[in-house]
């Protein structure tokens, strides 16, 4: 003779629902924060100054400061690329980085720089590293959220909360 077990089952609610949605933020950011991280690392390359110039503009009401835009060319194997950047110099955080005050030599023709590029896609470029900013932020996302899932499963859900 079997068991009999007498089980209720009870309807989903706001609380199940709640623990879903906080579950799926927690998936979807920990998602976003693994593909920000597995965006590609550049590569360097030599590369030189084709042509450049300088212009004082304002940087804002009463700073004013150099404005820079060159041209430069890479060669990867048998190929050479080329391409243009317009900004202002970073003094610092880049292997291309000058004082404010140094820019002139910049303007030389075949003066070298290193170049990052993609690897699966060479034709992609930059003189200085991308800002990585997204990753941080998906970071503290998926860890902020990830927490707030796990707070509200310890300390909140009736279902756990009330189990005897």
């Amino acid at each position: 003779m079997a068991l009999h077990q007498n089980r209720q089952f009870q309807k989903v609610g706001l609380p199940e629902f709640l623990l879903l949605v906080l579950l799926g933020g927690a998936a979807l950011c920990v998602t976003l924060w693994w593909q920000e991280r597995a965006e590609p690392r550049y590569a360097e390359a030599e590369g030189r100054v084709v042509e450049a110039n300088l212009s004082w503009v304002h940087y804002n009401a009463t700073d004013m400061r150099q404005k820079v835009s060159l041209t430069y060319e890479y060669a990867l194997g048998s190929k050479t690329y080329r391409h243009s950047w317009t900004g202002f110099w970073p003094e610092f955080g880049s292997p291309n980085a000058l004082p404010g005050d140094q820019l002139e030599p910049l303007c030389t023709q075949g003066r070298p720089l290193v170049v990052l590029y993609d690897p699966a896609n060479p034709d992609e470029s930059h003189l200085h590293p991308p800002e990585e900013t997204g990753t941080l932020l998906y970071g503290g996302m998926a860890l902020s959220s990830c927490a707030i899932a796990m707070i509200y499963c310890a300390l909140f859900y009736p279902a756990w909360r009330f189990r005897h």
